[in-house]
């Protein structure tokens, strides 16, 4: 056995003998004071309708760009000439309506889907214990 795995051995028997001191009161007190505020903490609720708008918002957001990143210089002459063409034709205005009501229903879920993620939390009134 060499001196070093002596040694060792040597504090550890010390160890296992002695006495064990008593736990200073005022380092006790401390410890537990940090211990009470930690257990009394609410458990953790995960948003699942955060997550779920988050995530329908990021992948329409990513499909709209990859599409516009993806349409070719030559599609995008052509649509606009059909933009040219349908606002000039006066049998298709009837289509108007229908894209601006459909406009202001999105941004009404929009603005809905923001005052959900916006709202102030409310206050949780509990007894003393």
């Amino acid at each position: 056995m060499n001196e070093p795995d002596r040694r060792m051995d040597l504090i550890e028997d010390a160890l296992r003998s002695y006495p064990l001191a008593p736990v200073p009161e005022a380092l006790r007190a401390r410890v537990m004071r940090q211990i009470r505020p930690a257990a009394s903490l609410p458990g953790f609720v995960f948003p699942w309708l955060e997550v779920a708008i988050s995530l329908m918002c990021s992948t329409m957001l990513t499909a709209i760009l990859s599409v516009l990143v993806s349409i070719p210089p030559a599609t995008v002459t052509r649509l606009e000439e059909s933009a040219r063409i349908f606002l000039h034709q006066p049998a298709s205005r009837s289509i108007f309506p229908v894209v601006a009501t459909m406009a202001i229903l999105s941004a009404i879920c929009l603005l809905l889907a923001l005052r959900l993620f916006f709202k102030p939390a409310i206050a949780r009134i509990t007894s003393p214990r």
